[in-house]
């Protein structure tokens, strides 16, 4: 934060431009969104009796509010709550005014009363450090209206089953800083399993009934940059994560477990279905979805019911402008 009654300094305003970059520009590790930065750093002065401010231009400071107000608006799905700067704006710490008169203060000899005209107090540059550490913290959020749903692949399997069966795919982006901006600014890759039982009959039908409970009652599994998730109103009954806690920053080149659906207890209650994932390069990431009934000899009737695994992606598409994965099919459930 910057001080009431001392000039802001060519550091301070930079130290806050490459915060600001960082965030919204092609940035390092879990930080960046891979944007075009509008802000640039400033030169000190010249002459060193020349007040750091005074190299501090209107288009200086509207740009850093500009950048700012694009990653705002991507997080909370609000306008920035700074209006724009003009040439007759005097910025302080706390609030900008047209005009600031300083009097005596008559109850300390030392200190002064300050008159501000045209006072705004959203308009301080504490305002703008204050909504940037709050955008550092909040950086993978992404507000509703901020994103868009696509789906990929769409894999199906209408034959009878029985023991294991797996799918798997890849996504791809055109470097690693695509596939880490695409994380950072909110992007996930979610998978969505139905199961289809009106042609279900006999022995088959209970077991096509707890495949259905299996796929369906999770929800939409959602594959984001530290974790996976589900929605809110789906039942996390059943649900665990053998390899702990993994997202797209903790892949290795081996597959691992990051998500993990449990049958209910009762006959098959061994049976689950998985996600697993591991990093090809620094631009791919490969997924397998295995699907494992647990039978023993005196089991006759096979899984008949008609599934289906949906493979999209969400991704920041409105102030943010993310990369689109390319997803590959490599083997089907078929």
């Amino acid at each position: 934060m910057v001080s009431r009654n001392n000039t802001i300094l060519a550091a301070q305003f930079n130290t806050l431009q490459n915060r600001i970059a960082q965030l919204l520009g092609n940035g390092f590790s879990d930080f960046g969104y891979g944007q075009p930065v509008s802000s640039s750093l400033i030169n000190p002065p010249s002459d060193a009796g020349e007040a750091d401010a005074d190299n501090i231009t209107v288009e200086d400071i509207n740009n850093l509010r500009r950048d700012l107000a694009k990653i705002y608006k991507h997080q909370t799905g609000s306008d920035i709550p700074i209006s724009e700067f003009t040439s007759n704006d005097i910025i302080g710490a706390d609030q900008s005014a047209t005009a600031v008169t300083a009097t005596d203060d008559p109850a300390d000899p030392d200190g002064f009363v300050y008159t501000y005209e045209n006072s705004d107090p959203l308009k301080g540059l504490n305002d703008i450090i204050s909504l940037v550490r709050t955008a550092e913290a909040d950086r993978f959020i992404i507000a509703p209206g901020q994103y868009e749903l696509q789906s990929a692949l769409i894999d199906q399997r209408d034959t009878n089953w029985n023991d294991v069966i797996s799918s798997e795919f890849t996504i791809s982006f055109e470097d690693e800083d695509s596939r880490r901006h695409f994380f950072n600014s909110g992007g996930e890759i979610r998978f969505e399993g139905t199961v289809e039982i009106t042609t279900s009959e006999g022995d088959s039908l209970t077991r096509d009934q707890g495949w259905q409970d299996m796929l369906q009652n999770v929800g939409i599994v959602r594959f984001a940059y530290n974790s996976v998730l589900q929605e809110s109103s789906a039942s996390s009954n059943g649900v665990t994560f053998p390899d702990g806690v993994i997202g797209n920053y903790d892949l290795t080149n081996n597959y691992r477990v990051v998500f993990r659906k449990n049958a209910n207890s009762g006959d098959y209650s061994e049976s689950f279905w998985q996600i697993e994932a591991k990093e090809n390069f620094s631009n791919q990431i490969q997924f397998k979805v295995t699907l494992r009934d647990e039978y023993d000899e005196n089991t006759v009737e096979p899984i008949t019911a008609d599934l289906q695994f949906e493979y999209s992606y969400k991704r920041a598409n409105k102030q943010i402008i993310a990369p689109i994965p390319a997803f590959n099919q490599i083997n089907p459930f078929e």
